[in-house]
């Protein structure tokens, strides 16, 4: 495996690779190549700050390079493969601004599945905290490749050329280069950042850009979320390197992993009792491990005073089921939104609803 690094360029030694370096104008660009073939031309990348700071342009040559090279594999707690390869070669090039103080550094890696990279910012003067009002990647491709759009996380799939596409998509977004490789546009370690959208990208041609969900403010220093770009020759690649993701977040910080029980579900959709012991039954009948109660059962999912605590849904009795349930080997799932917790699972052993969530 050969590493290649110029200008910030990098490769696994396989078909992909990345380069990222200062244009003429100062401004921050990449661009990956596939098989000796450009599939994204030199594209945008950085941020603006609220404040109208630019930190995707002003840039002078790049200030420091180093480079790793990691070779290893890990367990998952659960999941497709009792083991999961994590190789690739990185680079992290810090530029510097040629106005006012700090760094901007670019973390890259370059896998056989994909290359990703994202942003790290030490420190900005004297300030400690900064607010993100946009962000500034550009994915231009080299031509108006078909898009698999979808406009929410639940919606319908629609195959639309990049011209015609709606305002803004969620990701992983996946576009098909006639006669070429299929590409899924990503992002992983998303923490304590907003979620990221694709949207057009004004007066380009064949080009997406990244749509926060919203503004972001952040402590220093600063890890982005990462921006992933997969490549395959088939569709069905990109689901079998769908480990590419896993490897990329953080590791996982949970020391007890005993309570974690992988299991098919069918979601109750009637939020009634009938409907709760119908969906436990069916579960029994064809070896499913869980029923889940969708958004609802304790009020509207989008009033603030909706109480995960309660039960608020006439017509269900939700002891009742879990009790039922519990008699018969299943796991009772409840969904709860941000608004009042980010998860929960609710142990079969526990059949007062107060009591969940105490």
């Amino acid at each position: 495996m050969l590493l290649g690094l110029l200008r910030g360029e990098l490769s696994c030694g396989g078909d992909l690779r990345l380069d990222v370096s200062v244009n003429d104008a100062g401004a921050l660009v990449y661009h990956v190549d596939w098989k000796g073939k450009p599939v994204i031309v030199p594209s945008g990348v950085g941020f603006m700050l609220a404040d109208g700071e630019d930190w995707s342009a002003g840039f002078d040559a790049e200030v420091e390079r180093s480079i790793t090279q990691t070779i290893g594999s890990w367990k998952p707690v659960w999941g497709e493969r009792e083991r999961i390869l994590d190789t690739y070669h990185g680079a992290t090039v810090r530029f510097g601004k040629r106005v006012g103080a700090g760094e901007l550094a670019v973390e890259m890696r370059a896998y056989n599945e994909g290359v990703a990279f994202r942003y790290v910012l030490d420190s900005v003067g004297s300030r400690t905290r900064l607010k993100i009002e946009r962000e500034q990647t550009e994915f231009r491709m080299v031509a108006d490749h078909d898009v698999w759009a979808v406009t929410s996380a639940q919606g319908k799939y629609s195959k639309v050329k990049m011209s015609a596409m709606p305002s803004t998509v969620e990701r992983p977004c996946v576009l098909e280069a006639g006669g070429g490789p299929l590409i899924a546009i990503a992002e992983a370690a998303l923490v304590d950042y907003s979620r990221m959208r694709l949207g057009p990208l004004a007066d380009a041609q064949h080009a997406l850009v990244s749509k926060l969900h919203g503004p972001v403010e952040v402590e220093l220093p600063l890890k982005t979320p990462w921006r992933v770009i997969m490549i395959a020759d088939q569709a069905g690649e990109l689901l079998e390197n769908n480990h590419l993701l896993l490897n990329l977040n953080e590791p996982s910080k949970l020391e007890k992993t005993d309570w974690i029980k992988p299991g098919k579900v069918i979601r109750d959709v009637s939020l009634s009792t009938e409907g709760g012991m119908a969906c436990v039954d069916f579960a029994v009948d064809y070896g499913l491990q869980y029923v889940e109660f969708d958004a609802g059962w304790y009020g509207d999912e989008r009033d603030e005073d909706s109480d995960a605590t309660t039960v608020s849904k006439r017509g269900l009795d939700l002891p009742k089921v879990i009790a039922h349930a519990k008699e018969r080997g299943i796991g009772v799932l409840l969904y709860v939104n941000r608004r009042q917790y980010i998860c929960i699972r609710v142990d079969i052993e526990v059949t007062d609803p107060i009591k969940m969530f105490q």
